[in-house]
């Protein structure tokens, strides 16, 4: 669910809609409503309502993946409001508000009044601006209809889900601001400059400014974060009589600095490992400081205000640290807070050669574009298909799996399809490997690569689409992924030994990733085929030939009847048993 919080004070939460690429994008309103003072989808129709003291929170079934809009008719004091997706209304006047990010994919949401014993807030209107196209299903290219009501309600329901998956070009709208004077940032994790992955030993400088709340900056970081993410360093500011009802000054005091290691943004201790430092000095709201970050490959990290120190540490030392501790650096801004950066400069720790040199600022739309394009926030640059529509920013390939076969009996957009396997395709590395997941907001072309799970996807795609042209003018690329995955079959016991594993655990020796190779063989046969490469499809059915054999008398459980994550000793399984044909 999503929630908003008001300082009137609510509290709103949401869902994501679906769409397709031919018709307007529309406003979603709620289709019901609850007022009282805990959640309940027991849903009225959608009238005016008021949130007080006695009944602080509303309940708003929605169904969009959009940025959300409250009219506000009366208020009678200053009241606040605060979302899952990072934002907080200080309600001080009639009139419409407006979110700053998109919102995620939820079916439902909430608005709660924070400062119940001070006011009371009415809205006439909530509504969810969609950031794609829609269609009803009856107008889809896929139909399903059975005299079973339910089913065909859920059908319905899919077809706008799936929708919602699959973008257009530029459908996602940009997540920073760019003008003249700097880029503004609000409720996001570090947006990494793909410039700077390949940094270490380096000072990094900029200007910072807190709008609201606060500043969230990062190094060691990764284009594709790892589960850990990078190195972060939250800055909480003085936070004045006006900041947000709702900030938690025992997780996040005043004037201080916590360092740690996440990626996630609800709170102050979803941040692993945090250790925290007071500052020399009160950083307060809208007024610009220098900042000085050092970072050196072996974890030694330094942070300087206006020349004064904050903090010398060794990262390296603590626990929980990042695996790598090399990677570039970043902006964001922590939850309900909103900053300002600009002027940043990184020089060489060693001799002071200048590294990077970016100041943020903007006077031309091509300057905004540009700025927005490397630290991947722009809107997406091609049609892509994410990962559903909760990771609105992040495309990742081994859900594609699914959504290839979804589309094809729904949607079928396929040119977003397209446009998505041809992005993963350009990130392949020398070893075979593509993406798993990839930032929507870089361009194509960045090596960021980790495991190999695309060929089972753009098999469904090809046979769906028909394009044929697509797969033979990768396949060069494609054939090496396979051949990855060949390579990983290990020479002592012939089975699948994945480096980090199948997502689910199980890399080594056993069936989750001995048969999921044994699937992309299967594929990578019929697409050798119809890419007339008829040596690679031989190779591959004889491979997969033996792989199955080794599967079949190495990890058949015949006690429980299904293929172990690891070698036992065992009899052959029944006749007809195979690992990919009984889902493993």
């Amino acid at each position: 669910m999503h929630e908003t919080r008001l300082l009137t004070a609510l509290v709103i939460g949401v869902i994501l809609g679906c769409v397709t690429a031919t018709a307007r994008p529309e406003d979603f309103t709620p289709t019901g409503l609850h007022v009282g003072t805990k959640l309940d989808p027991h849903v009225s129709k959608f009238a005016t309502f008021t949130l007080d003291g006695t009944n602080p929170l509303a309940t708003l079934a929605m169904e969009s993946k959009s940025r959300k809009t409250l009219t506000v008719h009366s208020i009678s004091s200053l009241v606040s409001n605060n979302t899952f997706r990072v934002e907080t209304f200080n309600v001080t006047t009639t009139g419409r508000l407006s979110s700053f990010q998109v919102q995620g994919g939820q079916r439902w949401q909430s608005i709660r009044l924070l400062n119940v014993d001070q006011g009371s807030v009415t809205f006439t209107a909530v509504r969810l601006r969609a950031s794609f196209q829609s269609l009803p299903s009856s107008d889809l290219p896929g139909y399903f209809e059975s005299d079973d009501s339910e089913l065909n309600a859920i059908w319905k329901l899919g077809t706008r889900a799936v929708q919602a998956v699959c973008l257009a070009p530029k459908e996602q709208p940009a997540s920073w601001l760019v003008d003249k004077d700097g880029v503004v940032v609000e409720s996001q994790r570090p947006a990494v400059s793909h410039l700077t992955t390949e940094l270490k030993n380096y000072a990094l400088g900029f200007d910072a400014q807190v709008v609201r709340g606060g500043l969230l900056w990062g190094v060691g970081w990764p284009i594709v974060a790892r589960l850990g993410g990078g190195i972060l360093l939250l800055l909480t500011g003085s936070m004045p009589a006006s900041s947000f009802l709702n900030h938690d000054y025992t997780a996040l005091p005043r004037n201080t600095i916590d360092v740690g290691f996440g990626r996630v943004l609800p709170n102050g201790t979803t941040i692993t490992n945090q250790h925290r430092f007071s500052l020399p000095l009160s950083v307060d709201e809208n007024t610009e400081y220098r900042f000085r970050t050092t970072y050196r490959a072996n974890g030694d990290l330094s942070v300087a205000i206006n020349s004064m120190p904050v903090l010398n540490v060794s990262v390296a030392s603590y626990s929980a640290a990042p695996e790598s501790l090399m990677g570039g650096f970043g902006f964001g801004a922590w939850q309900d807070c909103r900053a300002r950066y600009r002027n940043v400069v990184a020089t060489d720790l060693l001799n002071g050669t200048v590294l990077y040199a970016n100041n943020l600022t903007s006077t031309s739309t091509s300057e905004s574009d540009a700025i927005l394009a490397e630290y991947g926030v722009q809107p997406n640059p091609a049609g892509v298909c994410p990962d559903g529509a909760k990771r609105d920013r992040m495309m990742w390939l081994r859900d594609l799996y699914h959504t290839v076969r979804i589309v094809s009996a729904s949607t079928q957009r396929w040119e977003v399809l397209g446009s998505t396997l041809e992005a993963q395709i350009q990130t392949q590395l020398p070893s075979g490997e593509i993406a798993l997941a990839f930032p929507i907001g870089y361009e194509a072309g960045l090596k960021v690569g980790l495991r190999a799970f695309g060929c089972v996807g753009v098999y469904h795609y090809v046979r769906g689409s028909g394009d044929v042209a697509h797969l033979r003018s990768n396949w060069g690329l494609w054939k090496r992924t396979v051949e990855y995955f060949v390579a990983q079959i290990n020479g002592t016991d012939g089975l699948v030994h994945l480096p980090n594993g199948p997502f689910r655990g199980g890399g080594h020796g056993g069936a989750a990733s001995s048969c999921i190779t044994v699937l992309v063989l299967d594929k990578a046969t019929e697409l050798a085929e119809a890419a007339e490469d008829a040596a690679a499809a031989e190779k591959r059915r004889n491979t997969s030939v033996e792989l199955r054999t080794t599967i079949q008398s190495k990890l058949w459980n015949d006690e429980r009847a299904f293929f172990s994550t690891q070698t036992i000793t065992t009899t052959s399984p029944p006749p007809g048993t195979d690992c990919v044909s009984s889902r493993i």
